[in-house]
């Protein structure tokens, strides 16, 4: 079989047959086998929140709890946030993290609606991968540079390694 030819979730069903002659008598048997390829991983909810639980936020100035709920798969599970602008993604976590939540500042969503989408990919211990996203009302805030370095130093200081990843990340888009 060609790589990646077996769909997740499926079971298939091989059999494999043969017949010989042996002085002048036909023999002929069958085997088989089933092969159950594992489900992709299943998000049961992929939440955009402040830290305070509010579908509403200020840009570089409230803290985002990104968080996947209601997991279903083979575990461990490892867990890549991004944020969409346009066409391209720009990574929150910086790769795969062990953290079902990650804590970010946002900056603030482009439009009138002033809406990110945010997407998680959520890899279980085989290697397959679901996508889930959200979205997150970032509203216009004031000196979001500043606010990102004092959020990341409390971040540091507090051991919060992935977060004070992911806002050094959102950093250097408000500054490039």
């Amino acid at each position: 079989l060609l790589p990646n030819v077996l769909q997740p979730g499926i079971t298939y069903v091989f059999e494999l047959c043969a017949n010989a002659t042996d002085n002048g008598v036909l023999e002929y048997a069958c085997g088989s086998t089933q092969i159950a390829i594992a489900p992709k991983p299943s998000i049961g909810l992929f939440s955009c929140t402040t830290v305070n639980g509010s579908l509403v936020g200020t840009a570089m100035t409230e803290t985002w709890a990104l968080r996947v709920v209601g997991l279903t798969g083979r575990g461990p599970f490892k867990f890549s946030y991004a944020i969409k602008a346009g066409a391209d993604e720009r990574p929150l976590s910086g790769g795969f993290i062990a953290s079902g939540v990650l804590s970010v500042l946002l900056p603030a969503a482009p439009g009138p609606q002033n809406r990110h989408v945010l997407v998680v990919d959520v890899m279980d211990a085989q290697g397959l991968v679901s996508r889930a996203s959200c979205r997150a009302h970032v509203l216009p805030g004031t000196n979001g540079a500043d606010a990102a370095v004092a959020t990341v130093d409390k971040q540091l200081q507090n051991q919060d390694l992935s977060s004070a990843r992911a806002n050094i990340g959102v950093y250097a888009m408000l500054t490039a």
